[in-house]
């Protein structure tokens, strides 16, 4: 039971630690044995965002025999925040490698999700030889430069200032859960509780700041994945691309965009994950790891 009188369900949150990569410490949780085959997750951008949500999804990947190491970004989590440069998708990227290094990961497994897809596409080309596998979940496979103009032309501060408004601010753990619209006692709860801290007054924000969100998604937004494909291809790395499908808008989107994708990168398996949306491993949870497992078996040798 927990302070509320409510049961909750069991849910794995991972080994939390905090690690020196490069100029500033970063937080991972690790779940599974660290004699496994190293899965490097990255996050995707928004405000309850961290590597807690891996959590969801890890069962069936820690039961595969996977060493998962999740990486909280800077200000996101329980990592603490950096200076808006640090935001360049290239040097999140570099960053990724700053953790394997540290952890003593040998030729990880590198999965992303939405704006952790586009920092994992540019990790992957930084140092293609010494990645064993890539997955994406639905990003990595279109330019956002080319199809969202309107940010592009917006200043910095504006989307800062769009950022703060969005940070989740609650009482307590079930106001929390009636935002997401679930029961108090279900492990969303708790994955969404890991990215939030005290706001002074009692109450709980989200850690992530306007100045994250907003550098975050100012860089995201400048950066081409597709600028990193020509060296997945090269290099014949295995790549999972796996697709959002609801709504009918987010279907017909990725059946178009993803066409490039699979001609740049032929070795490349792209799956319409049917009854996904792009927050596909909260929709999905377990079946998102048995998906990736799934896949990982059939593809490592």
């Amino acid at each position: 039971m927990g302070s509320d009188g409510q049961p909750r369900l069991t849910v794995d949150l991972g080994r939390l630690r905090l690690v020196d990569a490069g100029s500033a410490p970063i937080a991972v949780r690790e779940w599974g044995d660290p004699g496994g085959q190293p899965l490097l997750f990255l996050h995707g951008l928004g405000p309850v965002n961290s590597s807690a949500f891996l959590s969801l999804a890890s069962a069936p990947l820690v039961g595969a025999g996977f060493h998962l190491v999740g990486i909280d970004q800077p200000g996101f989590g329980a990592s603490p925040a950096c200076a808006g440069d640090a935001y360049d998708v290239s040097r999140l990227g570099d960053r990724v490698w700053d953790v394997a290094d540290a952890c003593d990961l040998q030729r990880p497994v590198i999965m992303g999700h939405s704006w952790g897809a586009t920092i994992a596409c540019q990790a992957v080309a930084a140092r293609p030889d010494q990645v064993t596998a890539l997955v994406l979940a639905d990003a990595g496979h279109r330019d956002w430069a080319d199809t969202a103009q309107d940010l592009m032309d917006t200043p910095l501060e504006e989307i800062v200032r769009g950022g703060e408004g969005v940070r989740l601010k609650a009482a307590d753990r079930t106001a929390v859960a009636g935002t997401l619209n679930v029961p108090t006692n279900d492990a969303l709860v708790d994955v969404v509780l890991a990215a939030l801290v005290d706001d002074g007054s009692g109450g709980l924000i989200s850690r992530a700041t306007g100045a994250v969100l907003g550098n975050a998604q100012y860089h995201a937004v400048r950066t081409r994945p597709s600028e990193a494909w020509p060296s997945i291809a090269a290099d014949r790395i295995p790549t999972l691309l796996l697709l959002a499908t609801v709504p009918e808008e987010a279907r017909a989107g990725n059946q178009a965009d993803s066409a490039r994708f699979a001609a740049a990168v032929p070795q490349a398996e792209v799956v319409l994950v049917e009854g996904a949306s792009h927050q596909m491993i909260t929709d999905l949870r377990v079946g998102f790891g048995t998906l990736v497992a799934d896949w990982l078996g059939r593809t490592l040798p």
